[in-house]
């Protein structure tokens, strides 16, 4: 398809981002955010369907909802969560996150700790059967992009992979020290 022909099937807005045309007066930091999601947005087009045929084959064969799936992977990111913390993070109630928990719990996936700062609240971590799984789930992730992109130019790919490295490591400083 055209370059032209793309920008037929994108909104206005992320057209005429596309085409290279000025930003509008404002902040140019934002706008290149902008451009950047617009381009990732088309990147995740071209792969989610793929991802989710993957995903949806790991999650029959580890036996999980996407809900748990969800808690998994916020307890990877951030180990230790209450699970009033775990219902805020998956915009779950209370209630059904209760129960997700002591599912995981049962099935060895995540483990109760006690608060050492306060007793009388329990965290809950992943176990490493936990961490395997979440790790199942990203190997079929991976190879969903390696399907995508394995018949594209290598220098394309090298280029591509150096940018994206340098805007990761940029991006994982600025969480760490938001300043």
């Amino acid at each position: 398809m055209t370059e032209q022909g793309r920008e037929k099937n994108l909104p206005k807005e992320e057209a005429s981002a596309q085409a290279g045309s000025p930003p509008p007066p404002g902040d140019e930091r934002t706008e290149l955010a902008k451009r950047l999601g617009f381009s990732m947005r088309r990147l995740h087009r071209h792969v989610s369907s793929r991802v989710m045929r993957e995903m949806q084959g790991e999650l029959q064969g580890l036996d999980l909802s996407f809900s748990q799936v969800t808690a998994l992977h916020q307890l990877r990111a951030a180990p230790h969560l209450t699970v009033t913390q775990l219902s805020e993070r998956t915009h779950l109630s209370l209630a059904a996150v209760s129960q997700l928990a002591e599912r995981l719990v049962r099935r060895g996936l995540a483990r109760r700790e006690e608060n050492p700062d306060n007793r009388r609240e329990k965290r809950l971590t992943l176990t490493p059967a936990g961490e395997a799984a979440v790790a199942r789930l990203d190997a079929g992730f991976v190879e969903a992009y390696v399907a995508t992109f394995a018949a594209l130019d290598p220098g394309t790919l090298a280029a591509t992979e150096s940018q994206l490295s340098a805007l990761l490591d940029e991006l994982e400083r600025s969480l760490e020290d938001p300043a």
